[in-house]
């Protein structure tokens, strides 16, 4: 039967010169991507970035709230504990039979166990109440 037009017998395949790979397409060789390519790539990435960095901040922030609604939460269970521990009474941070100041939170130390809970998560690296090792320096 002999071919009348149309499209060509190989399924739509390009006649050309060109030497044919084994998928029966037509080899060319690409060295890389070009300069607009790449342009255009970086710009997609900044875009991307400066979408999703405000939103990292802000989930960042909100962690730590949420560390710093913690730590109080658990302050304030340490107080309760005292409380009930000494029949209803508070710490106290000043002793008038000896004049003495405490810091109330030496005080509730054996119900908290960790001093970083005073510190604030939103803070400077080191609490200004207390030193590097989490010591209180002032007495006041």
């Amino acid at each position: 039967m002999a071919w009348l037009g149309g499209a060509p017998r190989d399924g739509g395949r390009s006649t050309s010169n060109q030497p044919l790979n084994t998928t029966g397409e037509t080899a060319m060789k690409r060295r890389g991507f070009t300069l607009i390519e790449l342009l255009v790539v970086i710009a997609i990435i900044a875009i991307l970035a400066a979408i999703l960095f405000p939103v990292f901040a802000k989930a960042r922030a909100k962690a730590r709230q949420t560390s710093c609604l913690s730590n109080s939460r658990q302050i304030a269970t340490a107080i309760m504990a005292y409380n009930q521990d000494y029949d209803g009474c508070f710490p106290q941070v000043y002793n008038d039979t000896t004049g003495t100041r405490w810091m109330w939170a030496d005080i509730i130390m054996p119900y908290v166990k960790n001093r970083q809970l005073f510190a604030c998560p939103s803070g400077p690296a080191e609490d200004p109440g207390a030193n590097a090792n989490m010591q209180w320096t002032g007495t006041a």
